[in-house]
């Protein structure tokens, strides 16, 4: 959560987006409402698909760096 708010400050810009896979780290309940709270949309790609992981990873590599 800190990771979006800290984005979000730095770019002057609303993240309205998120993209991870589905292995499981970003599951938790707290953390769906937080996204729904802020009006983020969030996809989860399939677990155990590494054709669909990279998306994921390169899109969240991308931010963070940006940062």
């Amino acid at each position: 959560m800190a990771l979006i708010e800290h984005a979000e400050v730095e770019m002057s810009e609303w993240v309205n987006y998120f993209q991870s896979n589905g292995s499981g780290e970003y599951f938790s309940g707290q953390f769906a409402k937080y996204l729904k709270s802020k009006e983020i949309h969030y996809e989860f790609t399939s677990p155990d698909t590494p054709q669909e992981k990279g998306v994921a990873k390169h899109t969240n590599h991308t931010l963070v760096h940006a940062v």
